[in-house]
């Protein structure tokens, strides 16, 4: 350690006489009768931006040598572009456990996917447990427009966890009833006829309401 010191001590002895002009203060007020060093004021003539002189790079290669610090280190950047396609899928996936299930299902209407095929894949794709209460908080919150509460009711009631009966058909109609959406109401009211499912007196008064 200690020879690399001195090994150190002298070479910023040689660099300091070849990079600087020493002389001795004339001042009558200074109190430091020793030589002076300051730096060459000359600019060059022609400068050339990120290019190092032959000076420069001998430095460079003499404190690689005495100090265990490599040149080309850079900071890593936290904020930068991940090329692995596997940790962006773990990071979305940690952020998307913060959403309720109805959010999550919410959101595939947001990504503006094209044809009912690719919205049912990617409903599907959720990986949602589904029920009707889950089903009910879909089309009673959020701001989906009348078509794709419809869309969405159609892809769940194919779900064998959600029945085919007048309480799953109540659930939408009311939904739909609730927002002025009476062209959907009658297109749900079409559907129940050709699955043979009859209104009841509860669902028959939202319709009327």
């Amino acid at each position: 350690m200690a020879f690399q010191s001195g090994r150190f001590v002298g070479f910023l002895e040689r660099f300091n006489r070849t990079r600087y002009h020493s002389h001795y203060l004339s001042s009558p007020t200074s109190f430091f009768p020793f030589p002076f060093s300051t730096l060459d004021d000359q600019p060059s003539p022609n400068p050339i931006k990120n290019e190092i002189n032959p000076k420069e790079r001998f430095v460079l290669d003499q404190l690689s040598e005495l100090l265990p610090i490599p040149r080309n280190s850079s900071a890593p950047n936290p904020f930068r572009y991940s090329e692995n396609p596997t940790k962006q899928v773990a990071e979305f996936r940690a952020v998307d456990g913060f959403l309720l299930p109805e959010e999550k299902l919410r959101g595939v209407f947001l990504q503006k996917l094209k044809g009912k095929t690719a919205i049912e894949q990617a409903l599907t794709n959720v990986g949602i447990e589904l029920s009707l209460d889950i089903v009910a908080r879909v089309v009673n919150t959020g701001n989906l427009g009348g078509e794709a509460m419809v869309m969405f009711f159609n892809w769940a009631i194919k779900n064998p966890a959600i029945a085919k009966d007048i309480n799953s058909y109540r659930v939408i109609i009311k939904a739909l009833g609730r927002r002025n959406f009476f062209k959907f109401v009658m297109e749900i009211l079409r559907d129940m006829r050709m699955e043979g499912v009859s209104l009841d007196l509860e669902t028959l008064s939202i319709v009327l309401d």
